[in-house]
């Protein structure tokens, strides 16, 4: 099983990013049931600093550039 963690933040961090362990899971790709290596990844943030549409558009903006690393090129 893979480990969930959950960052702790500490001032004076605004936010913070954690990946988890990452682990085979089963996935559906393209309707098929499939292995895939999946990777969880924490965020926090502190709301006095920082709502949450910036950290849910970041958070976006890594998943995007995890299942496309092509965009990364550009």
């Amino acid at each position: 099983p893979g480990h969930r963690s959950t960052p702790v933040l500490n001032p004076p961090n605004a936010v913070l990013v954690g990946p988890s362990t990452p682990a085979q899971k089963p996935a559906v790709v393209d309707g098929v049931v499939a292995p895939r290596t999946l990777m969880p990844l924490n965020v926090t943030f502190d709301h006095r600093v920082l709502d949450g549409d910036p950290a849910v558009r970041f958070m976006s903006a890594i998943h995007d550039a995890l299942e496309n690393p092509e965009l990364l090129l550009a």
